[in-house]
């Protein structure tokens, strides 16, 4: 994990990615309970094509320069698979524009806050969703307040409702 989280900030330094935030299981991880996961979700800004779409091949560009595989979709950093995705949804955007930078596996790395974790469970919605929920909840200082303010702005307060009812 240690030399993924290296290369993560060796391709903000050069410009190859603008900002990134580890997201997924690997986030939950930092907050509350060790899970199993295959990967690491990363959460990036993506140069975009002339006709305005974004791409991925800036990235595979360096990676392969540097000698990176690929192993399916993941490239492998550090032997961990990687899977790069473009912040482009509007939660997605926002918890990457509010990442919190942590120390982790000795390496200072961006990570999606707690509340942000929570809420993209919660748009997701599978049951492995709902237990990440229950043990952020459980275990990470949540911000209440800031949830709240995610849930409206998003608009996931019914879902939410739904899920503390145990209907969800």
């Amino acid at each position: 994990m240690k030399r993924a989280i290296q290369v993560l900030n060796e391709m903000v330094g050069v410009g190859v990615i603008g900002e990134y935030a580890i997201a997924g299981a690997v986030a939950g991880i930092i907050y509350a309970e060790p899970v199993s996961t295959k990967d690491l979700d990363v959460l990036v800004t993506l140069p975009e094509t002339p006709g305005g779409l974004a791409s991925l091949a800036p990235i595979h560009e360096y990676l392969r320069k540097k000698g990176c595989s690929m192993c399916g979709q993941h490239f492998v950093l550090g032997g961990v698979p990687v899977d790069f995705l473009d912040a482009h949804d509007p939660i997605a955007k926002d918890a990457l524009k509010q990442a919190v930078e942590v120390e982790a596996w000795g390496e200072r790395a961006k990570v999606v806050r707690a509340e942000h974790l929570v809420i993209m469970a919660l748009a997701v919605g599978r049951h492995k969703d709902y237990a990440r929920i229950e043990a952020l909840l459980e275990m990470a200082k949540i911000d209440r307040g800031l949830l709240s303010r995610l849930l409206k702005r998003h608009g996931l307060v019914r879902k939410w409702d739904a899920f503390r009812r145990g209907a969800a």
